[in-house]
């Protein structure tokens, strides 16, 4: 009986070892999932906290986006005022003695305020007909380099560079509108990009004139 007794609490022994080793593995198992999980979590976390960063991020650059372009439009309005109250009649343009009735900063503005013109032409956001370009000697510009500005001032460098170029830039303007009309966008963009420059050069000159006769 002695015997039976040892023998059966050595396989109740080895049952306890066995199942404490179970429970062991069981509580590994468990410890090994709960860091998975925890690590799981914290990926979670960290996805939604950098997805919330980006989030801000374009808000701050759409904002930042939409105040530039808001005030892009406020410029080009400002400078298509600038243009129309640039266009003086003749009868009404004054003669000082400096400029002979040329405000040179208007002048500047105006050539600025065509190519808004223009490029919202291009876009589909204006409509501009062939005949509505005025030539170069219609636009204020012209007046008053054709009615004193030359006679006055053709001596300078700048003047005389001006003139060519100005004619130049009207002819240009009118071939744009008629090629965008005609549907040959791709023509007329690549003669815009051509303006631009022009344009550059004789808002230039402008300034150049402006310092001779100051």
């Amino acid at each position: 009986d002695g015997s039976e007794l040892v023998n059966q609490s050595g396989d109740t022994l080895v049952e306890i070892v066995n199942g404490v080793k179970k429970v062991g593995d069981i509580v590994s198992e468990i410890a090994a999932a709960s860091q998975e999980q925890s690590a799981g979590i914290g990926q979670v976390k960290q996805a939604v906290t950098s997805m919330d960063e980006t989030t801000q991020q374009n808000a701050a650059l759409a904002e930042q986006t939409s105040a530039a372009s808001l005030s892009m439009k406020e410029k080009a309005s400002e400078m298509d005022s600038m243009m129309e109250y640039f266009k003086l009649e003749p009868s009404t343009a004054t003669v000082d003695d400096r400029g002979a009735g040329m405000d040179f900063f208007k002048a500047r503005a105006a050539h600025l305020a065509w190519l808004v013109r223009i490029r919202d032409v291009l876009d589909g956001k204006a409509t501009m007909s062939a005949s509505e370009a005025l030539s170069h000697r219609d636009c204020s510009l012209g007046q008053w380099l054709y009615s004193t500005g030359l006679d006055r001032y053709g001596h300078f460098t700048e003047m005389q560079e001006l003139e060519p170029l100005h004619e130049r830039l009207h002819k240009m303007i009118k071939e744009i509108v008629s090629l965008k009309n005609a549907g040959e966008k791709a023509q007329a963009e690549a003669m815009y990009a051509e303006i631009e420059i022009l344009s550059g050069q004789i808002v230039g000159m402008i300034k150049g004139l402006e310092r001779q006769v100051a």
